[in-house]
């Protein structure tokens, strides 16, 4: 056994010295590989919160929706390339594709608004434009931004296809909604 760590006013006190003896034989037993990033896969179950939390993916909506094991290995393992790379155009995109949403990301540069804003627009191909999306996107995209860029306006998209020979779609922002019915021929 190595050197204590205990102070030397508890050095002396053999309930101490029991207890240091046992927590050094546990951390002995401990299988410490799966704490490298890239062994996400082989962390055990009851790992995975607290794997979670090292790489700030608890409370986000991507952790929220993961209802299984595998789920949640994938949004950690995109939460280690988004701690990384976190604040910059990829990463903020990244994270809305984890909503299964096709975002592109509007920087003030691009669209002449003002310095440092920045505004989404996403396509929703495989789900509805609800208040519960739009809520999720403006949530996500706060979380992933730089500190110091503003978020003016998401505007999400949906097309989806019937029977019938039309084509809608639905945009939705902070202030505008408009359905276009596509033109018949």
């Amino acid at each position: 056994m190595g050197e204590s760590l205990l102070p030397p006013s508890l050095a002396s006190d053999v309930r101490f010295v029991a207890l240091e003896k046992i927590y050094r034989q546990r951390i002995a037993a401990l299988d410490l590989a799966f704490l490298v990033p890239r062994f996400v896969d082989a962390a055990p179950l009851a790992m995975l919160p607290f794997l979670a939390e090292e790489f700030g993916v608890v409370g986000t909506v991507a952790w929220r929706r993961a209802s299984d094991a595998v789920s949640q290995r994938r949004v950690i393992r995109q939460g280690i390339l988004m701690h990384k790379l976190a604040g910059t155009v990829w990463a903020l995109e990244e994270a809305l594709r984890q909503l299964e949403i096709e975002p592109t990301v509007l920087e003030w540069f691009t669209t002449g608004a003002p310095r440092a804003t920045f505004s989404i627009s996403a396509d929703c191909f495989t789900q509805s434009v609800t208040p519960d999306l739009y809520s999720a996107v403006e949530e996500t995209a706060l979380r992933a931004k730089n500190a110091r860029s503003l978020l003016t306006g998401v505007q999400l998209i949906s097309a989806t296809r019937g029977a019938a020979p039309m084509l809608g779609a639905v945009a939705q922002s902070a202030v505008v909604t408009t359905v276009l019915p596509k033109e018949l021929q």
